[in-house]
Formats: structure tokens, C-alpha cells, sequence
């Protein structure tokens, strides 16, 4: 079957997708110690986060429904419950996933 190629380039998608990772993450520091940075908080860095965590997730959730994916339904679930880590490893594996269905 042919595989369809990511809405954009894999390198940038992993980069979007740790930074969002790493926003989420600060933000919560940011906000359980009270600490801000200027105009930097966790009010911000969280929302932040999320946009580009969820932007990725849809980028994956399409890759996966157009392109042929053994046990398609297993990652969907996994999409569902683990978000931002499962489209991280899809991301990182995805041209041995491919190869491999």
C-alpha cells in the first residue's frame, strides 16, 4: 500500500512536539513553586504546551487514519490515554511502523 508522507517534515514535528512536552512540564514547576519569570508563568507555559502537544496529536491521529498501521485500533487507544507520549514514539519509530505493516 502507499504510504502517505506527515502533514510536516518528521524532525520539525518531534521538535514541536518535545518542546510541548518540556512547556507542559516547566509550567507545572512554575506553578507548584509559585515561581514566574517576567511575563514567563505557568498560566502561560501550560496553555502553550498543550496547543503545540494537541497540534502534533492531530498530525499523528491523521498520519495513522491514512496510512496502513498494523493493529491501527491498539494505537488509536494509545493515542486516546497517552497522548503526548505515544505520538512521540509513532513519531520516532514511524518508518520502521510503516515498514513493518
Amino acid at each position: 500500500m502507499k504510504n502517505y508522507p506527515l502533514l510536516i517534515p518528521k524532525k520539525i514535528a518531534l521538535l514541536i512536539s518535545i518542546t510541548g512536552f518540556f512547556a507542559i512540564f516547566f509550567g507545572i514547576l512554575l506553578k507548584i513553586s509559585h515561581w514566574y519569570f517576567g511575563l514567563v508563568t505557568g498560566d502561560i507555559l501550560i496553555p502553550f504546551g498543550v496547543i503545540l502537544t494537541y497540534s502534533i496529536w492531530f498530525v499523528v491521529l491523521n498520519d495513522l487514519l491514512n496510512n496502513y498501521v498494523k493493529n491501527k485500533n491498539l494505537w488509536l487507544i494509545g493515542m486516546f490515554l497517552f497522548s503526548g507520549a505515544i505520538a512521540n514514539f509513532y513519531l520516532y519509530f514511524r518508518e520502521s511502523i510503516l515498514k513493518d505493516s
